[in-house]
């Protein structure tokens, strides 16, 4: 019987965790792994409450001086064996939702329709902007943000992964997984279960071939990430403020160009409907749990803060 395992790392994201966790414990993920970053909006109690409540488990990434956040955490999760005896992995931000079409939305379904010798499959982004909300409320993304980027824009063609047979990588990566080690050839498929090319000369940089898939190839058939990267415009300024979970000294990523190309929001993006009333439900049972409700109560009063000194400066 197939285990799955989800890996994240986060910084500063109190009031989004719970939705989040809520969606992939909904479609299935067997378990849950998240490492925090130095965090000052309540993050980690939060996650200590749901790792104290069974709901995931929670590693606070104590990083050596020069060490990049999210590298670390995945050198982590292999020297101590944190995979255990999960045979499929997959690695989301905290912003990105794993949409599955086939059967009920669920994980099982999806693997019963992929290729049972795959090692990858590779599914892309639906980018959303941040119409229509100019500044942050409380509520859950997946049904504030339904505009999205056009799916043949190229900045939708950008893969997460999910592997199978993880002990033939040496490690998980934050869009793929690391060098992959087996002797046989690699057998990547796309979201309609169609071959992926990946070039044997690149099994040591799987970027090259498995970071964003060629057009011909992009399928989002049998599921797709939607990814709510912008949220609203101070929502947005306020992740550049908080920097990214991957370096350590965040390079000027999350520009307004960054934001300009999320934002286009010339598509209507539905795909998320399906779920919205499972995960109204999901959320309500997660709430009444222990602290998690008042703990995310207090990360949103810390949030309202953040933007009220934002917009102050």
């Amino acid at each position: 019987m197939t285990k799955s395992q989800l890996i994240c790392c986060v910084k500063n994201e109190g009031v989004y965790i719970l939705e989040w966790l809520a969606h992939h414990r909904m479609i299935g993920f067997d378990e849950i792994v998240i490492y925090s970053n130095d965090s000052d909006d309540g993050t980690h109690e939060l996650l200590d409450e749901a790792a104290n409540l069974g709901l995931c488990k929670h590693f606070k990434n104590q990083l050596p001086t020069g060490a990049s956040p999210l590298p670390y955490a995945y050198r982590q999760h292999l020297k101590y064996n944190r995979r255990g005896d999960a045979d499929v992995m997959m690695s989301l931000d905290i912003d990105e939702f794993l949409t599955i079409h086939v059967g009920d939305g669920n994980l099982t379904d999806l693997i019963e329709v992929l290729p049972n010798d795959a090692d990858i499959a590779c599914f892309l982004w639906i980018n959303f902007g941040a119409e229509p909300l100019d500044k942050w409320v409380a509520g859950n993304v997946t049904e504030q943000f339904m505009m999205a980027v056009p799916a043949k824009k190229r900045i939708n063609y950008c893969v997460k992964s999910l592997v199978y047979k993880p002990e033939k990588f040496t490690r998980m990566g934050s869009h793929h997984p690391k060098s992959y080690i087996a002797n046989t050839p690699i057998r990547a498929v796309n979201a309609s279960g169609q071959p992926v090319p990946v070039d044997p000369q690149n099994y040591d940089n799987l970027y090259k071939d498995l970071r964003m898939l060629p057009t011909d190839f992009g399928s989002r058939n049998f599921a797709q990430i939607n990814h709510y990267a912008t949220k609203s415009a101070d929502a947005f300024m306020l992740r550049r403020q908080r920097g990214r979970s991957y370096l350590e000294q965040d390079e000027v990523r999350h520009t307004q160009e960054y934001f300009n190309k999320r934002n286009t929001n010339l598509q209507l993006e539905l795909s998320y409907l399906k779920y919205i009333e499972r995960l109204r439900a999901q959320l309500v049972e997660l709430r009444a749990m222990g602290r998690l409700n008042e703990l995310e109560l207090i990360s949103q009063r810390i949030y309202r803060e953040k933007l009220a000194a934002l917009y102050a400066e």
